[in-house]
């Protein structure tokens, strides 16, 4: 079983992404958490939950910590998308993953928005911008290894012209952009 992946650093996107995606018909694997969900090893606080108005798409460890690994392979169908997260896809079973989307956010604005959601402190923000480069670096390392093809986007771009999920959709082979793009709001574009 080999999936398509949704990649990014926290705060970067990647759930509004796979919303998109999923409302343009491409089969996705993973939940939307709005509220409090004792299932998830991640619960978003309330700062996180006004962070992203529109929920979280997560599909537990596998986003957030252990990446593809073998006993996946049967949580759907060959070409499904599975978000993960830049922290962890290095981790993955590099025979598992199709194809990956790439969406980087600001580093900036990123760093507001973690600070916003009291997800780090303002101490830490010199790390963390740090540690976004290092976890991009090391995330196209490793598809560049394996041979994964994959296409970036910018955030702040899908915002601006919902347009670019035809691209998006192009890329993966499969979805109605047209559909997919009315998910976007402008007014997500909040850490200016």
């Amino acid at each position: 079983m080999r999936y398509n992946c949704v990649v990014g650093s926290r705060r970067s996107g990647t759930s509004m992404l796979m919303l998109a995606l999923r409302q343009a018909g491409i089969p996705t694997l993973g939940l939307k958490y709005v509220r409090l969900d004792t299932s998830l090893s991640f619960t978003p606080t309330e700062e996180q939950r006004e962070g992203n108005l529109n929920g979280y798409w997560e599909m537990g460890d596998i986003t957030l910590k252990t990446g593809l690994q073998a006993e996946h392979k049967d949580l759907g169908m060959n070409g499904d998308l599975i978000k993960i997260i830049t922290e962890c896809i290095w981790k993955s079973d590099p025979t598992m993953i199709n194809k990956v989307i790439y969406i980087e956010r600001d580093t900036n604005k990123v760093i507001k928005s973690l600070l916003k959601a009291k997800t780090i402190v303002e101490e830490e923000a010199e790390y963390f911008k740090h540690k976004i480069a290092g976890d991009k670096k090391r995330t196209f390392d490793y598809l560049e290894e394996n041979q994964i093809p994959v296409l970036k986007t910018k955030y702040e771009e899908i915002i601006k012209r919902p347009e670019t999920l035809k691209d998006l959709c192009h890329f993966i082979g499969q979805g109605d952009w047209n559909t997919g793009m009315k998910i976007i709001d402008k007014k997500l574009n909040r850490t200016k």
